[in-house]
């Protein structure tokens, strides 16, 4: 099974876990962030490479946000394994301010983020997707549902 997972940052442990996991599974995955995880990205790469679990895991850089690095990430994955069978949408952000203080460009980039970057992602890995009769997971934060004082949603 090959799947694709996104996210923008590993600072959460979660995130490395769902990597881990899939991959200990059996998974071939490709999984990504923005660059300025790459080191942590890479690392993960070598630990899962070294330590002879039966998936593979090939980490990429990709901004979520921009759509040429998406239509990268679809490209590498397919030459890499030939399919995809799971896309997982996993990026998000919020902002812990109040609404009077954001701007209209911070509001921008966090739908961005949180909501183009899943539409795009699996616009481009539909069609792939269709053909394996694969899945689409996408994730959100529970913040969305029930909100926080001084917070939009990631």
């Amino acid at each position: 099974m090959n799947w694709v997972l996104k996210f923008n940052s590993f600072a959460n442990a979660q995130h490395v876990d769902a990597v881990t996991e899939t991959v200990h599974r059996g998974a071939n995955v490709v999984f990504c962030s923005r660059a300025r995880e790459a080191e942590k990205g890479l690392a993960i790469q070598r630990d899962l490479q070294a330590s002879g679990c039966p998936g593979q895991a090939c980490y990429q850089v990709c901004d979520v946000r921009k759509e040429s690095d998406i239509k990268r990430l679809i490209r590498v994955t397919l030459e890499r394994y030939g399919c995809l069978d799971c896309l997982v949408n996993n990026a998000g952000d919020g902002y812990l301010q109040s609404s009077n203080d954001i701007t209209a460009q911070d509001f921008e980039n966090l739908m961005e983020l949180n909501v183009v970057s899943y539409l795009l992602l699996t616009k481009y890995a539909l069609p792939y997707l269709r053909q394996t009769k694969g899945n689409i997971v996408n994730m959100g934060s529970l913040h969305g549902v029930i909100g926080m004082k001084n917070d939009l949603p990631a």
